[in-house]
C-alpha cells in the first residue's frame, strides 16, 4: 500500500490535485468517503485543532475511531491540519503533545501552523514537528504567512487585509 508521501509525488507527478475535507463534525466522515470512493479517487479527510475546540470533531481518537469505522485506504487517508503552536486566541499550544498523539493514533500525515510566530521560531517549530513526523514515516506540512477568520471578534474585510499585507508571506 502507497504512503501518504507516495501518493502526494505521484499525484505532482501526474499534474493532478489532491482534495482534502475537514470534518469539524464527526457524521461528515462517512459520506465523504462514500463520494469519494464512488468517484474512484483519492483525498485527504482533514480535522485541524480548531474543530475539537470548538466544534464538534470531540477529539484526535474520536475523528480516528470514526474514520476507522469507514476507512478505504486506497481512496482516503487521515490527515492532522493546522495544530497551532499559538492558537486563534493567542494561547500557548503544547503542540508536540498533540502531534505526538497523531502519531501514536495512526494518522497519516500532520501539519503544524506556526503561522503566528516569526520566521525562525517558526522554522524551529516546524524543524520539531518534521522530525518527529519523519522518524514514523509521515509527510509533514508546516504553514507560513496567516491563516486569517478564527480570531475573536469580526474578521477584517478582504480589502482591509490585503491593504495591510497582514496574512501574507514575503518570500524574501
Amino acid at each position: 500500500m502507497p504512503t501518504s508521501n507516495d501518493i502526494v509525488k505521484n499525484a505532482y507527478k501526474a499534474g493532478i490535485v489532491i482534495p482534502a475535507f475537514n470534518v469539524p463534525y464527526l457524521p461528515m466522515i462517512e459520506p465523504v468517503i462514500r463520494a469519494v470512493v464512488s468517484q474512484d479517487c483519492f483525498a485527504f479527510i482533514e480535522v485541524a485543532r480548531l474543530e475539537w475546540i470548538k466544534f464538534e470533531s470531540k477529539s484526535l481518537a474520536a475523528v480516528m475511531d470514526e474514520f476507522q469505522k469507514h476507512s478505504q485506504p486506497d481512496h482516503v487517508r487521515l490527515h492532522l491540519d493546522h495544530v497551532p503552536v499559538i492558537d486563534e486566541d493567542n494561547l500557548e499550544v503544547d503542540f508536540l503533545l498533540i502531534i505526538r498523539e497523531a502519531i501514536a493514533l495512526g494518522y497519516h500525515s500532520v501539519m503544524v501552523d506556526g503561522s503566528r510566530l516569526d520566521l525562525a521560531a517558526n522554522i524551529a517549530a516546524t524543524r520539531q514537528v518534521a522530525d518527529l513526523a519523519h522518524q514514523a514515516g509521515l509527510p509533514c506540512e508546516t504553514e507560513l504567512g496567516a491563516v486569517m477568520g478564527h480570531e475573536a471578534g469580526p474578521p477584517p474585510s478582504y480589502e482591509a487585509l490585503f491593504e495591510s499585507g497582514k496574512g501574507f508571506t514575503d518570500v524574501q
